[in-house]
């Protein structure tokens, strides 16, 4: 397996898994180029304190993934909220900002589709409709499948990924006002994606959002988990140069000289790429017949920093002594951003939030954490003073 994060760890948990069932054992290597299993699902320490974690990639994972869901039973593993409730001075409160105001408040935990009339409803029916075919694909006949994408097309599925977002929301009379306003703002939190650039499938998914869970101490554990349940051998810090196809049908993969500390030479049967290709240096030789097309990543910023000040309410052309919601989607005001590259559109960043409070070590007393998704540039407009910057990441993000 080329790759240590979700799809690598997974493909060799199931292949020992599956494989098992009738009596074979096979020998898995896992390659990962950095020096920790998990991939983009990562935790960084904030105040270099291990029982003050911070989720970079993928915070939270929903009841229906039952993948994640069976993982986390088998793994012993605990889901849940690790964090300290929020002050009663900062309530959960979410806002969806246009650049100018915030056009709703939701407060709680209410339901985000019982806020409206028919078009919440019709939207919620749609979800349950297009999460119940997808579900399918792990049931007899279905599953298991030689191919997933004839498995998708015998579901309709492929209906629904041949579309836009935006196209299908159209097709199936979901208002523009509700689209924009709410589930747009969702996939912008969820794939830093406005709707012209994700397809049907995606849109609906993210707003899954019933039965939400993370595992305390990271979700990184999950995949963590998976390899070392499938046995694997794990070769981190390793990156590969070079798969070879030799005359007898097996493949040779050559790591990089200076990414390992012994770069030898391994043969197996079969390799698995778990990795985007167009992101990675390797040389496949010869070539095979069809090289995966190029996927358009966006380049997000993740961006942690912490404060005893809420986020000004200042910048969001509230009152001096307005709380600001703690947590922030946003959408352009009467935009939908056409270009990738600027797809944070007016509003500047995708999301914000301040999830919970942590303790500083040099002043002893609890601040906000705050996360905030954006493309390169400045956060001064939603910061009041002393903030200090714990870490910006840049990731991908995959459309």
């Amino acid at each position: 397996m080329l790759g240590a994060g979700a799809g690598g760890a997974s493909a060799a948990y199931y292949l020992e898994k599956y494989a098992a069932e009738f009596g074979i054992r096979p020998s898995i290597t896992v390659y990962g180029r950095s020096s920790y299993t998990g991939g983009r699902s990562t935790t960084v320490n904030i105040f270099d304190d291990e029982s003050e974690l911070a989720e970079l990639g993928p915070s939270i994972f929903v009841e229906v993934n039952r993948n994640l869901v069976n993982a986390v039973k088998e793994f012993g593993l605990t889901t849940g909220e690790a964090h300290k409730p929020r002050s009663a001075e900062a309530p959960e409160r979410l806002g969806v900002w246009n650049g100018r105001e915030f056009v709703f408040y939701i407060v709680g935990r209410r339901p985000l589709l019982v806020e409206c009339s028919w078009t919440p409803i019709r939207t919620h029916n749609l979800i349950k409709s297009i999460v119940g075919s997808f579900l399918k694909t792990y049931e007899e006949p279905y599953f298991p499948f030689r191919s997933l994408s004839q498995a998708a097309y015998d579901l309709g599925l492929t209906n629904i990924t041949s579309e836009t977002g935006e196209r299908f929301l159209e097709a199936n009379k979901i208002k523009p006002l509700f689209s924009t306003e709410l589930i747009q703002a969702s996939t912008r939190v969820n794939f830093a994606q406005n709707l012209p650039f994700i397809h049907g499938l995606e849109t609906m998914v993210c707003m899954a959002t019933e039965g939400t869970v993370s595992v305390k101490g990271g979700n990184w554990q999950i995949f963590d988990g998976m390899i070392k349940a499938s046995g694997a051998a794990v070769m981190l810090s390793t990156a590969v140069k070079q798969i070879r196809e030799t005359d007898f049908g097996t493949y040779v993969v050559s790591p990089e000289e200076k990414s390992s500390p012994s770069p030898q030479e391994h043969e197996y049967d079969v390799v698995i790429l778990a990795a985007p290709l167009q992101d990675s240096s390797i040389t496949l030789t010869p070539l095979p017949p069809h090289i995966p097309d190029k996927i358009p990543y966006v380049k997000l910023h993740i961006t942690l920093l912490t404060s005893p000040h809420h986020l000004s309410p200042a910048a969001f052309n509230l009152p001096p002594d307005a709380l600001v919601p703690s947590a922030i989607l946003t959408l352009g005001p009467d935009e939908t951003p056409r270009n990738r590259e600027k797809s944070a559109g007016h509003a500047g960043f995708f999301s914000t939030s301040t999830p919970r409070r942590v303790t500083s070590p040099s002043s002893h007393r609890d601040e906000y954490l705050c996360k905030t998704f954006l493309q390169p540039r400045s956060l001064k407009l939603i910061l009041r003073d002393s903030w200090v910057l714990l870490a910006v990441v840049a990731i991908l993000v995959v459309t």
